[in-house]
């Protein structure tokens, strides 16, 4: 007899210490014979900060063995639920897997159904009730004639209303937004021009000052700061002042070699009298900068100086 096992959690947190990338397992599943099209649903595609589960829409013509394709992936730890449309499993991290499986002719209405909160979707279904409509994740009804379905977009527009991005739908005021057409558009990484915070191999970063802004460049961006640890950070091989003053200074020399992009100098640093100090003296050597404003003036307001260096 086996040792009955503890009972898992109803809500399992992804954390950063254990976070789950889910897209191996919509490659291996779009790889299974029978299987047209995986999409992520659910809060993970929503975008929000923690997950309870995961799920995925599946699309295939024909008969296909869900639970088979799903217990060959080897992420799992258990099935817990197996059907002909609905499968179920626990993976080694603790984190539910929810599959669907829909005709292609019925995705758009699925994605939509298992994608959004309930909020919103119960928001949505009241909008088509009000046009003498039916909505489920099978599609958009008149009657018993599917008038929407294959896709998210034929969904909405049939309600009259746009697009709704997936992380919009929370019932946040959205669906009033998107009548109104002043729905907001969402950052997307063609919008950042920057990054404020890295580290190079100098401290605990893997490539060095210059492969660093070489990417960064590459990406697009119009800056870079560069960030490393001060000495405080032992275990980081933090930079005292003296490896501060020249990074500073190979910066500035860096900088001459580049064209509409610039490297910015700046230091991680704790809160203390001796970060201060070691800010107060690297900046003030270096050849580039000469009593500058702390990039991080908390930390200089032990010296009795706010604000500056």
């Amino acid at each position: 007899m086996t040792e009955p096992t503890a009972p898992l959690p109803e809500y399992t947190e992804v954390r950063d210490e254990d976070r789950f990338d889910v897209q191996p397992l919509r490659d291996y599943l779009q790889s299974r014979a029978g299987i047209t099209q995986v999409t992520i649903a659910g809060s993970y595609r929503r975008g929000r900060d923690t997950v309870g589960d995961l799920d995925l829409v599946v699309c295939a013509r024909g008969e296909l063995d869900l639970a088979g394709a799903l217990r060959g992936y080897g992420d799992v730890r258990e099935l817990t639920a197996a059907g002909p449309t609905r499968c179920t499993a626990v993976l080694r991290n603790g984190l539910h897997a929810d599959l669907r499986l829909v005709a292609p002719e019925s995705a758009g209405a699925a994605l939509y159904y298992f994608t959004g909160s309930r909020d919103h979707n119960v928001q949505l279904r009241q909008r088509a009730v009000e046009r003498g409509l039916k909505l489920n994740e099978y599609g958009l009804f008149e009657g018993t004639h599917r008038i929407a379905a294959k896709t998210e977009e034929e969904v909405y527009a049939r309600l009259d209303l746009p697009y709704i991005e997936p992380e919009l739908r929370e019932d946040h005021g959205e669906i009033e937004a998107a009548r109104q057409g002043k729905l907001p558009h969402l950052v997307t990484l063609m919008d950042i021009r920057g990054d404020v915070h890295v580290h190079t191999s100098e401290s605990d970063g893997r490539a060095s000052l210059a492969e660093m802004a070489q990417a960064a460049k590459e990406r697009g961006y119009a800056y870079l700061a560069i960030t490393d640890h001060s000495k405080r950070v032992t275990v980081a091989r933090g930079l005292d002042a003296n490896r501060l003053a020249r990074q500073i200074d190979e910066i500035a020399r860096l900088n001459e070699t580049l064209s509409g992009f610039a490297v910015l100098s700046s230091v991680e640093v704790d809160i203390s009298k001796t970060e201060a100090s070691i800010c107060r003296t690297a900046f003030s050597e270096g050849s580039i900068l000469r009593s500058p404003r702390c990039i991080r003036p908390s930390a200089c307001r032990a010296t009795g100086r706010p604000n500056v260096c």
